[in-house]
């Protein structure tokens, strides 16, 4: 099955606004502001849809030296 899905916004901003969207569609977020994963340091916020596949949204900060271990978060 799938493990989860990406979405990369380019700036911090377009972030924001899809953050905003899932707010305001009622849906709980799980908010990741220093993640470090995939030798990458990123902003992350994750929502699950109706299925409970999770949905990572994100914007690339900059590379790091190591793999991170950042994963999705459990769901209920």
């Amino acid at each position: 099955g799938v493990n989860h899905v990406g979405l990369k916004a380019d700036t911090e901003a377009e972030l924001g606004e899809i953050q905003d969207r899932l707010h305001a569609a009622n849906r709980d977020t799980f908010d990741q502001p220093a993640a470090e994963c995939c030798y990458a340091k990123s902003t992350k916020t994750w929502v699950r849809d109706p299925d409970q596949v999770a949905w990572e949204t994100f914007v690339t900060h900059g590379q790091i030296t190591h793999y991170g271990s950042d994963v999705a978060p459990q769901s209920d």
